[in-house]
């Protein structure tokens, strides 16, 4: 059975939401609440979810676990700063966004070539970036640096079970 999260229920003033299990944007039709920061593990009917997201344009943090291949209107989230998502969310989150931090899991294999191009789309540098190991191991060191100009910490994340072979063009050891 699926709750609806109506307004009169007290939830105007909400401000954090964070929402576990399957999720079906239908339960939260007719809410008037503007939300700061939203983080949801799994979309089951993910055809809603831009919709859902245009509604809230307050949204400065986002965490979005589930994958999602659907475009966002320019005009939405548009003070969006911080975002948690797989790699396969970055281009529709990042582009025409003032975003300054991104962590990035998942999303990709190994061997697939990525254009990380959409980080230099972002209205503000990008200055906090954690990234699998494998998002990067097709890209030249020169190339990351010229879409992240102004970036101030990294992180990499590697797997035990990686084949470590290089990672921006330099050798692993």
């Amino acid at each position: 059975m699926v709750h609806r999260l109506r307004s009169s229920h007290g939830f105007t003033s909400l401000r954090i939401l964070k929402l576990w299990g399957e999720l079906y944007l239908s339960m939260l039709d007719g809410c008037t609440f503007e939300l700061d920061s939203f983080e949801c593990a799994y979309l089951g009917d993910c055809s809603a979810f831009p919709k859902f997201l245009d509604t809230q344009p307050s949204l400065k943090y986002v965490n979005f676990g589930s994958t999602i291949s659907s475009s966002l209107e320019a005009t939405c989230l548009p003070n969006l700063t911080w975002v948690n998502a797989t790699l396969s969310w970055l281009p529709y989150l990042i582009p025409g966004r003032p975003v300054n931090e991104v962590i990035t899991f998942g999303g990709t294999l190994y061997n697939d070539s990525i254009d990380l191009s959409f980080f230099a789309l972002s209205t503000t540098p990008i200055q906090k970036l954690t990234i699998d190991y494998s998002h990067l191991s097709l890209t030249p060191g020169h190339l990351l640096a010229s879409f992240l100009p102004s970036l101030t910490h990294f992180t990499l994340t590697a797997w035990k079970s990686t084949s470590f072979l290089a990672v921006c063009g330099l050798p692993s050891y």
